[in-house]
């Protein structure tokens, strides 16, 4: 006598990148569907989260989104279920965005902008280009290299913030030791 096996129920709660790469690789085990009955519950119909968009008809068809999103180099895995989300695809060659790379913009250069005392700043920031392609992981950095890079991003803004009187000494507060406004060096504990 053969038993049937009950599918297991899977609900996935919203439809942001998260719950979505959740169904993608939940579905991409073999045989799936044997074992496995998977529910999407999102409020409302557009799936996205907060990287959703879409076009108002009224102010013609002009995109409409929760802010810019920008998925940095470093976030290897999201390009590389992106790689594997355009090989289930398998768009001919003349399509629109036909491989993944053609979906990505790649750039090293942003400018945020911040409202201070009813005037926009700019908050202009060059990040390192790293070498590899995105999502191959050839190139994974450590946590060190995480706490590096970053460190080394926030030396760039803080220095690309400095008043006009660069280069004067003066005494730092915070570490009651003299320093130079153009070049704040890594943070004492790193020396």
């Amino acid at each position: 006598m053969q038993t049937t096996r009950k599918k297991q129920r899977i609900a996935i709660l919203g439809g942001g990148v998260s719950a979505m790469t959740s169904a993608f690789y939940l579905t991409s085990y073999p045989g799936w569907k044997d074992d496995w009955e998977i529910d999407v519950y999102q409020m409302g119909w557009r799936l996205g989260g907060k990287g959703a968009s879409g076009r108002n008809r009224k102010h013609n068809q002009r995109i409409e989104e929760h802010g810019l999103h920008i998925f940095l180099g470093f976030y290897d895995n999201a390009f590389k279920t992106m790689q594997d989300l355009y090989g289930e695809l398998a768009r001919s060659p003349g399509e629109p965005l036909a491989a993944w790379h053609q979906a990505w913009k790649p750039t090293n250069h942003v400018v945020f902008m911040e409202q201070i005392k009813g005037e926009w700043k700019p908050w202009p920031v060059t990040f390192p280009t790293r070498p590899g392609v995105p999502g191959d992981a050839s190139q994974p950095l450590s946590g060190w290299g995480y706490v590096q890079t970053m460190l080394e991003l926030d030396r760039r803004v803080v220095a690309a913030d400095r008043p006009a009187h660069r280069g004067r000494r003066r005494r730092h507060r915070s570490h009651g030791r003299r320093g130079r406004l153009d070049d704040p060096g890594p943070p004492r504990h790193l020396r």
